[in-house]
């Protein structure tokens, strides 16, 4: 195959649809890591403008002369993001069939409280103050934890509804109970949010992925959930 697409994960009806956590940005990274690009890889980006953030996390090299191209293609089943070698846009409909044949479904009535989560305006809760971290250095850590390789999971946690801080306070109007884990790869360990419909398990082998994480100050924070 001359190109890799990614398309969102789940899907509503008859066509993929963003979740809460989901977004171009997000689909951007899972494009270039199905199509196992290299750190220091030139990618020219079309169409799409991504954070220093990503870049860096990703180790690749915007360059508008790179022979390869990442850019959105809309597809009659729903957004996909494609890494393809420079020219002409492929036909990604095929590969677009295959991966929506496959996907899981969410219920029409779920999909009604992921969309008011996620386009709802701003409220009180998306303005939190102990917790805030500054942008800078949210890009930082995001940036570190993205080249983190495959994970254990060595224990995990519900977070049930009333208990979970604010900045996920749309998290939990999407889908309520959520899930947390202690997760270790190399000798390293950290705590990250779970992605997801189905609770982890101790043991399971896991693997980072790039997500929308909350709503603050008008935008939304990216990180790494595991899933």
């Amino acid at each position: 195959m001359s190109f890799t697409i990614a398309m969102p994960t789940y899907r509503r009806g008859q066509k993929m649809a963003f979740h809460l956590d989901e977004d171009d940005v997000t689909l951007a990274w899972e494009a270039v890591r199905k199509a196992g690009l290299a750190p220091g890889t030139k990618v020219s980006p079309l169409g799409i403008v991504l954070p220093p953030w990503w870049w860096q996390g990703t180790g690749l090299v915007a360059a508008a002369d790179a022979k390869l191209v990442l850019r959105p293609i809309p597809t009659i089943l729903g957004p996909s993001l494609c890494v393809h070698a420079e020219g002409p846009e492929p036909d990604v409909e095929a590969e677009a069939r295959r991966i929506h044949a496959a996907a899981p479904t969410i219920a029409e009535m779920q999909w009604q409280k992921i969309r008011l989560a996620r386009d709802g305006p701003d409220t009180e809760a998306d303005f939190p103050l102990g917790a805030y971290v500054t942008a800078t250095r949210h890009d930082e850590v995001t940036a570190q934890r993205m080249a983190w390789g495959e994970c254990k999971v060595l224990t995990w946690t519900t977070i049930g509804p009333g208990a979970a801080p604010t900045e996920f306070l749309r998290l939990q109007d999407a889908v309520g109970a959520y899930h947390v884990v202690l997760v270790e790869s190399a000798g390293r360990r950290t705590v990250g949010l779970w992605a997801g419909t189905t609770a982890p398990k101790t043991g399971d082998v896991a693997r980072p992925v790039l997500r929308r994480l909350w709503r603050t100050q008008g935008a939304w924070r990216y990180g790494i959930k595991f899933a």
